[in-house]
């Protein structure tokens, strides 16, 4: 099993990076990476200023990238995916995504 430490900063600069671009529209931003054998999940709790919170699970499926770079990609993809997220929770509640 590859040692998933190595992940860790980007995953922490991603969360920096939406909480940076979705904080003014957001009353709450919980994301969590949970490491398993052969499998990385994030969990994201969300919640528009004045709605309700909105949880999330974005599985990284069956991961067996050994090398820092796929794990990184598949991450980053991840990340992309919980952007288009909160942007759907957003407009779905009403709120106005960043950028519109």
């Amino acid at each position: 099993m590859p040692d998933y430490d190595d992940m860790v900063p980007a995953f922490e600069a991603a969360v920096a990076s939406l909480r940076e671009t979705y904080g003014p529209s957001l009353a709450l931003l919980e994301v969590e990476m949970t490491v398993e054998r052969t499998s990385v999940q994030i969990e994201v709790t969300l919640a528009p200023k004045g709605g309700e919170p909105v949880p999330h699970t974005v599985k990284m499926g069956s991961f067996t990238a050994t090398r820092l770079p796929e794990r990184l990609a598949y991450l980053r993809a991840a990340m992309d995916h919980i952007a288009r997220l909160i942007d759907d929770t957003l407009v779905h509640q009403g709120a106005a995504a960043p950028g519109s």
